[in-house]
């Protein structure tokens, strides 16, 4: 026989009169899957409903059913999705579907993406909201019908919010996204990270709500809505309320000049409570040009060169009118040229003298040639300080058209100060100071040297860089990060001296409570006294867990309780739901203790969770009851309700000892223990703990001033980090205390390992602004972790801390920032 003559023979089981692979008959005569095939010449058709697209099948869900988007000649019907459509690129419109607002589709197979395409047209803003129902089942839905994910991105792709569930029992997703722009969307379906069933089938609702600027009612993210379009006459033309006008009403609005009204509003940088030019303060609310202007009603004076005050509009004024002493005649910087080679820290230009003044500053000029260059620029100061380094054109600070990276180093030309700052100026150009990072705060006496070289090394620049001091210790007036400047109360540094009963927690007090009477728990030398339950260790206490609830490894009265025991076999996952039924059960379902051995190579413990509420869990092993690990080596676990491994930790816990901090929904969950190596471990504890939900950062939270307060011992916090953004948070430590802060996932589906859409720098700062410890990958992935527990702990900067407030920052190291991520944090003895 010879395959493709036609003839059908011998052991060809079809021959269609060629070879050619994908018609049915194979290249070696044998019949392709999804085909069946007849006659001599063989004639090949597809099999429509096997469950495999072929030929001219337009879909194959493997059934003849009509009415589930797959008819029963295998091609997609009216209002269903049409595949490919997983990226953005092959989105559906649906401004074509013969549905209006909705359209059926399949999650089909595992891993399958299908994406929608929504417009707001131009001259509008709008809501979008889009729901999964469970049309196809005929209701609810269910874990074992639809378990659904809703993406919506923008047109450049970034996700702009994310919904798994509507609640328990229901799995389908619903999300509103409000005050959007003109432009394109794109409604992602995905089965969510946590389902159980993985392929389904579903309808997708949308609804959108269109705000068109001009047409005389303000709504939606409308600041007014006049009924026009036209600029000037307080309602722009995008519906934003103009500088110096005030808009009221909604059918249409009413804008009214407000300029010289004596109230600042808007975009006025003055207002003197009248429309006269030639005041300080011009008609339309505008400092005018020698000038400075403050307060409201505002007081304009004239600028005045060679008083010694750095008034706006001044780069310097160091008391006299002099030129060549760095502060020209008209209170202008004059730059010190820079000298090669000054490509390292030793060899750095300067030291320059800081002038001794709020407003003081030095600038020097360089040039980054050839475009790999470092420059580095060492400056002085004789007193504790707060400082600000920026980079500008080569004319000088208020314009920029170059493209800097700038690093400042320690006095001992090894510390950073900072990491690397790409921008934070004008333009491409990098600033760095003690408003945006608290370790430009309260900087000692010492020489700082600062490094300035090119962001792209493929062009060559000249450019300047200004040292500004403000806040400077030792002129008599409280400012800055400055605790106090001046007074009997006031030590060198401008911090104050401890006064036990002012209220002040100061120096070696670990609590002031106002008053010097001891028995309430504050002694009276403002030493905490022994209170069950306030997470600090005193007196006969042998633990605190931060509550007076027995049972979870600390008793109501502080001391250290005798943890349930393991009961073998808990080998595995059907052994642990036995275990977690026997007379003293193993169940973990709150804060817990259990105790454990590894008593041959191999053995695993296994224990079953069950988790109430949603939220953080922190798993960990110790050796000794009193939660140290002097010598073992442990791994821990944690598998998901299918048995599926959601995160392994051998090392991350106190020494050699392990830990997870994880999100868990609702459900059933496992955590195995096993020695980390060979051999046995003669007695390990495990301890569960249920982190308290403190709810969600609060914006804007970009400085320690305006700090998210967080409180508790054991807790976690939901925020969020754009490119820029710097989120802190305000933490309370008792004396002795150590903290162990860790980000971990905040959106579902976006994991620490995985793409880098959560990649966070974590930095743990005390009270007046003082970096006490960094990191930026040392947790899962490429997230954070800082760690101050144990007797040797990984940042010793966390431990044994004194008594006070402390700051933890956390900002994105990826591209586009952190969709979304959690702060977990655990404040304890040791």
């Amino acid at each position: 026989t010879t395959c493709g003559d036609g003839i059908k023979a011998g052991a060809e089981a079809c021959d269609d009169g060629n070879t050619v692979a994908g018609d049915g008959c194979s290249a070696t005569c044998t019949v392709q899957a999804g085909y069946t095939c007849a006659g001599s010449p063989s004639v090949c058709t597809p099999i429509c409903g096997d469950g495999i697209k072929t030929g001219t099948e337009q879909c194959d869900d493997g059934n003849l059913a009509n009415g589930d988007c797959c008819n029963s000649a295998c091609q997609i019907e009216a209002g269903c999705e049409v595949e490919p459509n997983g990226t953005i690129a092959t989105a559906n419109n649906f401004a074509t579907l013969s549905i209006a607002k909705k359209i059926n589709g399949f999650v089909s197979p595992v891993g399958d993406l299908d994406d929608f395409l929504v417009t707001i047209p131009a001259g509008a803003t709008g809501t979008i909201t889009a729901t999964t129902i469970d049309n196809f089942q005929g209701g609810l839905c269910s874990s074992s019908t639809i378990d659904s994910f809703i993406t919506i991105f923008n047109a450049a792709g970034t996700s702009l919010g994310t919904n798994d569930d509507v609640g328990f029992p229901n799995y389908c997703s619903t999300l509103t996204l409000s005050g959007l722009a003109a432009g394109n969307y794109f409604v992602q379906v995905k089965a969510s990270s946590f389902a159980t069933v993985k392929t389904f089938a579903y309808t997708l609702q949308i609804d959108t709500t269109l705000f068109v600027c001009g047409d005389g009612t303000k709504s939606g993210s409308e600041g007014c809505d006049d009924g026009n379009t036209v600029n000037g006459d307080g309602c722009s033309s995008t519906c934003v309320v103009e500088a110096g006008y005030t808009c009221t009403g909604t059918t249409p609005s009413t804008c009214i000049h407000t300029c010289g009204n004596g109230v600042l509003n808007g975009t006025e940088a003055c207002d003197d409570g009248n429309n006269t030019n030639g005041d300080g303060c011009s008609g339309v609310c505008a400092v005018e040009a020698g000038y400075t202007c403050a307060g409201a009603p505002s007081v304009c004076s004239a600028i005045v060169c060679g008083n010694g005050i750095v008034q706006t509009g001044e780069q310097c004024d160091d008391g006299n009118l002099v030129n060549g002493d760095g502060c020209t005649s008209a209170c202008k910087l004059e730059a010190k040229p820079e000298t090669e080679p000054n490509n390292s820290c030793p060899t750095a230009n300067g030291p320059y003298a800081l002038p001794a003044y709020v407003g003081g500053a030095v600038l020097v000029n360089g040039a980054a040639n050839p475009g790999n260059d470092s420059d580095f620029f060492a400056f002085t100061t004789t007193a504790y300080t707060d400082l600000r380094f920026e980079t500008a054109d080569f004319a000088g600070p208020g314009t920029c058209g170059v493209d800097t990276e700038l690093q400042v180093i320690g006095p001992d030309c090894v510390s950073p100060v900072s990491i690397v700052i790409d921008q934070g100026s004008i333009g491409n150009c990098s600033r760095v100071d003690s408003v945006n990072d608290p370790a430009f705060k309260h900087l000692p006496p010492g020489t700082y040297t600062a490094r300035s070289f090119p962001y792209s090394t493929t062009g060559t620049y000249t450019y300047s860089m200004a040292v500004t001091i403000l806040a400077y210790c030792g002129n008599g007036i409280k400012e800055g990060s400055e605790q106090c400047d001046g007074g009997a109360t006031c030590a060198a540094d401008c911090t104050l001296i401890p006064v036990c009963g002012d209220s002040i927690i100061s120096g070696l007090e670990t609590c002031d409570d106002g008053n010097t009477v001891s028995g309430d728990g504050c002694s009276s030398t403002c030493k905490v006294e022994s209170v069950c339950g306030n997470s600090v260790i005193n007196g006969a206490e042998t633990c605190d867990d931060g509550n007076t609830v027995s049972g979870d490894g600390c008793s109501a009265t502080c001391q250290i309780e005798v943890a349930p025991a393991e009961v073998e076999p808990n080998n595995n996952f059907a052994q642990a739901d036995a275990r977690a039924l026997d007379a003293i059960p193993t169940l973990i379902s709150g804060d817990a203790l259990l105790a454990g051995a590894i008593g041959i190579t191999g053995d695993k413990d296994v224990f079953k969770i069950s988790v109430p509420t949603a939220g953080a869990v922190r798993f960990e092993t110790f050796e000794t009851a009193g939660f140290t690990c002097p010598t073992i080596a442990t791994k821990l676990t944690l598998f998901n309700p299918g048995g599926l491994t959601i995160y392994t930790d051998t090392t991350d816990g106190i020494s050699s000892c392990s830990v997870i901090v994880a999100y868990l929904k609702v459900g059933t969950y496992y955590i195995q223990v096993e020695k980390a190596a060979a051999g046995t471990i003669g007695r390990y504890f495990l301890q569960a703990k249920f982190l308290t939900s403190i709810g969600a950062e609060i914006e804007p939270n970009g400085t320690t001033a305006t700090a998210t307060p967080a409180a508790g011992g054991d807790f976690f916090i939901q925020g969020g980090a754009l490119a820029a953004d710097l989120d802190y948070y305000a933490i309370t430590v008792a004396a002795t205390q150590s903290v162990r802060a860790e980000v971990i996932e905040g959106t579902d589906g976006i994991i620490c390992d995985s793409n880098r859409l959560t990649d966070s720098y974590l930095t743990l700062y005390n009270s007046v602004g003082t970096s006490l410890a960094t990191d930026d990958d040392n947790g899962r992935g490429y997230c954070s972790l800082i760690d101050g527990t144990g007797a040797t702990p990984v940042n010793a900067g966390a431990h044994n801390l004194a008594a006070g407030t402390y700051y933890l920052q956390v900002k994105s190291t990826a591209t586009g920032g952190m969709p979304g991520y959690r702060l977990a944090v655990s404040i304890r003895n040791p």
